[in-house]
């Protein structure tokens, strides 16, 4: 028997989560509180959870593990701004659901949202992930 292009997809889903390196980052390279630490490890469970939950979506329904996703991205984008790689897998899912005009529209959302969250958190800079605390 042999699997479609989507189920082979589907079984390989979790080679990309090897991204969520980028989300790793800040918390080796900053020094951060234990529980800034833990949180950011707590919410990658919801945000795992979300990404497979998107792989079992069609495009009525793969807007609520999205917007989970980019729900989670922003609420820890204060403690860790390796949170940016968070929106990448959103704007994937973006992407893969939803035809070009609706996936600009929604990815220049997230664009805005992030040049928001930067000036919110007080980044000082447009790539936030690897920004180092300022003593």
């Amino acid at each position: 028997m042999t699997s479609t292009p989507l189920q082979i997809e589907r079984k390989l889903a979790w080679i990309y989560l090897i991204n969520l390196v980028f989300y790793l980052i800040p918390l080796f390279i900053n020094t951060n509180p234990v529980w800034k630490i833990a949180l950011s490890l707590a919410v990658l469970v919801p945000f795992i959870a979300s990404y497979f939950w998107a792989y079992k979506c069609n495009y009525r329904s793969a807007y609520k593990p999205i917007l989970v996703m980019v729900i989670i991205g922003a609420a820890i984008t204060p403690i860790n701004p390796g949170s940016i790689s968070l929106f990448t897998f959103a704007g994937f899912f973006i992407g893969f659901f939803y035809p070009l005009k609706t996936s600009l529209v929604a990815l220049f959302g997230l664009v805005g949202l992030l040049f928001g969250l930067n000036e919110i958190c007080n980044f000082g800079n447009f790539y936030f992930p690897l920004r180092l605390r300022q003593s």
